[in-house]
């Protein structure tokens, strides 16, 4: 009701509970369903039916609840909704009372059916981004929906309970239930509701015609949208792992603390990695049987759009294959392949997945012996198989908005500044800077696996998310078998399935956050022209300060993790390949070539012969229209990804080392640009502090209070100069 309209912005949903029930029950029913049902239990004596039957209660977490009240709302807004409204005579007030039942099937796909349950069924996808033009995003109703979250997840020590489920469990008497289902976590119903706005908006390059004559404003509200998920996501990245507010884990010198937190966001990293390959697949989303039309049935986001963001093909060679003939096959949202494809396939996992093992077993031998050497980093399996062909400046689709991967980014980087005291630095120095769920060891995907060597630690956590549909296999002697072949058939299937489910998502962690940083240094070199000033605000508020820690600074943070290798990267010859692919570079970094008049190139001279002849630029530099624009773009973004690196955890509570250096870089650039007063340089220093940081006195006034306020007092000190008593503001900046 209130994202229908109903009530004022003091009415929204936790505003109004806050209201009628006391603040400590409030908490304690953040994250308990139990805790919620004692409060909506009367003080007397349990209430009966007419039959004498006790009444029931049955009620979620209230953190749960402000999730799916979001979630509904932004699915009930979608077209594919408004079409079964549309087409069923119950969704017709005035055909309600008449029973024609022509397309009443359509309804279940929008209710509870026999069976479900509302902590064990998460809600569907959203099938398009139909909700940029509802009332609850143009009214500006769900941001205070996202605000309510925020501050449940703010709450002191209500973040960490709610990642932590084994400990704290969502509803115990479900928990303790023999039901084969699991129970939903507060993580896995997030992750899907970032879903609903993963890929919304999407854009194309308008290659030729006329300049669009019509620009719509959804950009306006899909940014918006955007920008109110990032509120809350950033606080739940970064509250289970403040130490100020974190009183379940407080900072300790054995690293203790560390226990907790890194369970916790293990707990998040694998909600996200899994809703990251339900994306790639297009599978959970809501299923209405409606036909689709010609062109798709969703207008701007139709399902060649779609296809655009996600299609793959699967190469295997012949050399990793023993001399069998090579496969490329279609893998976009599903794979289809014979017996002979997958027996190569397999071949070629035992085969790469043996190399990793034979450096992981040297290595454990070398520190057995007593020598050290550098952690061994291990590249993923069918890193080098897959092919994702993509180009923003050849008019192939792309969103700037991907919330899965940008809270994936944001969880790594809070992590990653949690205290590491010296003392578990030094008594455990090959794994204390692991990452949880993404760094972790190889032993437990391999056992699933036998006799394909070496498994990518990921493939344990995607198994239980994959499907039948996602590697379809045609026997050689035909679907008839035994009990026991079928099983093993089902094995087979499945492993690979899981691979390529994989190196899907490793790729997709690197692509597309390349996409995005690809056609934003476009647009601002006016690449995208033709598409009118709409895309020219999208780069603005995608690269510019301060709403660029949004969305380019956690893009800039995935392509570095990738690029580092280890379990989650496509390490950094990959993504330099990647990179030169998606800013369409990949002749204009070749030089010409000179060929003889008359005869062919010589085998070992690559194209270069001796002679008489003429010199040849590659395919691409024919029309270099674009090649100084490109160039530029490209190396840009270099120098930014080899030089803007994350800092290293801090070793004590007092260390502001990391807070220091991105304050000095922030304050630098801002003073570098023009002469600002003290207030506006604080609040240009402000842009570099994290939520965290923040609690430590920060908090942008201009009284400079706390200890930020004095680390920034410090650094400006030594790199800008205050003017003196009466003097022109131009006397002031940097010396």
């Amino acid at each position: 009701l209130f994202c229908a309209g109903v009530g004022t912005d003091a009415d929204t949903p936790l505003g109004f509970t806050v209201q009628i029930f006391t603040a400590g029950s409030l908490v304690r029913a953040l994250g308990n369903a139990l805790a919620t049902e004692k409060l909506l239990k009367s003080d007397e004596l349990d209430e009966e039916t007419e039959d004498g039957a006790p009444v029931g209660i049955f009620a979620l977490p209230i953190g749960h609840n402000v999730v799916r009240c979001i979630h509904t709302n932004l699915l009930g807004a979608t077209k594919e909704v408004h079409m079964i409204l549309n087409n069923t005579a119950t969704g017709n007030d005035d055909d309600s009372r008449e029973e024609t039942g022509s397309n009443d099937s359509l309804l279940p796909a929008l209710t509870y059916l026999a069976g479900e349950h509302p902590l064990l069924t998460p809600l569907p996808a959203a099938p398009d981004d139909g909700f940029l033009d509802s009332r609850s995003t143009r009214h500006k109703r769900l941001p205070h929906l996202l605000r309510d979250l925020e501050y449940i997840i703010e709450t002191p020590g209500t973040a960490i309970r709610l990642l932590l489920p084994g400990q704290y469990p969502v509803h115990p008497a479900l928990s303790t239930n023999s039901r084969d289902a699991e129970l939903l976590t507060f993580g896995t119903v997030w992750a899907r509701l970032l879903r609903t706005a993963q890929g919304m908006d999407p854009q194309k390059r308008k290659i030729s015609g006329g300049h669009v004559e019509y620009e719509q404003n959804r950009w306006l509200e899909a940014f918006g949208l955007s920008l109110n998920f990032a509120g809350t996501r950033d606080a739940l990245a970064e509250s289970p792992t403040n130490s100020s507010s974190a009183a379940i884990a407080p900072v300790s010198a054995d690293g203790s603390h560390l226990v907790d937190i890194h369970q916790a966001m293990g707990n998040l990293f694998a909600s996200l990695l899994k809703e990251i390959k339900l994306w790639l697949y297009r599978e959970g989303m809501l299923e209405t049987g409606l036909p689709i039309p010609p062109g798709g049935a969703h207008g701007g986001f139709d399902l060649l759009q779609m296809e655009a963001l996600q299609r793959s093909t699967l190469h295997v060679s012949t050399a990793a294959g023993s001399g069998q003939n090579a496969v490329a096959l279609a893998c976009a949202t599903g794979v289809k392949m014979t017996e002979a494809q997958l027996e190569l396939i397999e071949s070629a996992l035992r085969i790469e997945g043996a190399q990793p093992q034979e450096k992981i077993l040297s290595s454990l031998s070398d520190v057995s012996m007593g020598t050290e050497q550098e952690p061994v980093v291990t590249a993923p399996a069918m890193n080098d198989w897959l092919r994702v062909p993509h180009s923003p400046l050849a008019g192939d689709s792309l969103s700037f908005h991907l919330p899965l991967h940008r809270a994936l980014a944001k969880s790594v980087i809070s992590l990653c500044s949690v205290v590491v005291p010296d003392k578990v630095r030094n008594s455990n120095p090959r794994d204390w800077w692991k990452l949880p769920v993404i760094d972790d060891d190889y032993s437990d995907a391999s056992a699933l696996a036998p006799g394909l060597g070496n498994q990518h630690p990921l493939t344990a956590l995607i198994r239980p998310t994959l499907r039948s549909s996602n590697c379809r296999v045609v026997w050689t002697s035909g679907p008839d078998c035994t009990p026991m072949e079928a099983q093993q058939r089902r094995a087979r299937a499945k492993t690979v399935s899981a691979n390529i489910a994989c190196a899907k998502i490793i790729h997709s962690i690197a692509d597309h956050p390349i996409r995005c940083l690809a056609a934003a240094q476009q647009i601002e070199r006016h690449l995208w022209a033709r598409n009118g000033s709409s895309t020219a605000g999208m780069a603005l508020n995608y690269s510019t300060s301060p709403l660029c820690r949004s969305f380019r600074d956690l893009d800039l943070t995935l392509v570095q993790l990738s690029a580092s290798g280890l379990n989650i990267g496509l390490g950094a010859r990959r993504v330099f390949g990647l990179l030169i692919s998606r800013f369409s570079m990949d002749g204009y970094l070749c030089d010409p070539e000179r060929r003889a008049q008359g005869h062919a190139s010589s085998p070992t001279g690559g194209g270069y012969v001796s002679g008489n002849g003429g010199w040849v630029n590659p395919p691409r530099l024919q029309d270099p229209d674009h090649a100084a624009a490109l160039s530029e773009s490209f190396f840009a973004t270099m120098c930014v990804l080899v030089s803007e690196l994350p800092p290293p955890p801090p070793t004590s509570p007092s260390d502001d080392s990391a807070v220091r250096a991105c304050i000095r870089r922030e304050l630098l650039h801002a003073l570098a640009a023009e002469p600002k007063s003290h207030s506006e340089a604080m609040e240009a220093a402000t842009i570099a502090a994290s939520r965290r940081d923040e609690n430590g006195g920060l908090t942008g006034s201009s009284s400079g209070s706390g200890v930020l306020g004095d680390v920034f007092a410090e650094v400006l000190g030594v790199i800008g100069k205050q003017r003196n008593q009466g003097s022109s503001r131009a006397a002031s900046g940097p010396p």
